[in-house]
């Protein structure tokens, strides 16, 4: 049986054009990130203390006269392209 060397493996160290084109990428990476958890605290502070809450004793009593029936309509249409019916 033949012995096998290992083989050595060497990192590349990042040169700083690496680092230069990766700058970028994090510094807009970091804004996207800041851009979220701003645009999710406004929504947390738009829904929980900017809408006035309404109980249920301040609303005005529900009558028959204000509930609104639904009406449905239903719309066949099958003649296609053609305007002259025979």
């Amino acid at each position: 049986m033949a012995v096998q060397k290992k083989k050595k493996v060497v990192r590349k160290r990042s040169t700083k054009k690496q680092n230069a084109k990766m700058w970028p990428k994090i510094i807009w990476s970091l804004f996207l990130a800041l851009l979220l958890l701003a645009s999710m605290g406004a929504a947390f502070f738009v829904i929980f203390f900017s809408v006035p809450t309404v109980r249920a004793s301040e609303l005005p009593p529900i009558s028959s006269e204000t509930i609104i029936k639904p009406r449905v309509a239903i719309i066949i249409d099958d003649i296609g392209y053609n305007s002259k019916i025979s």
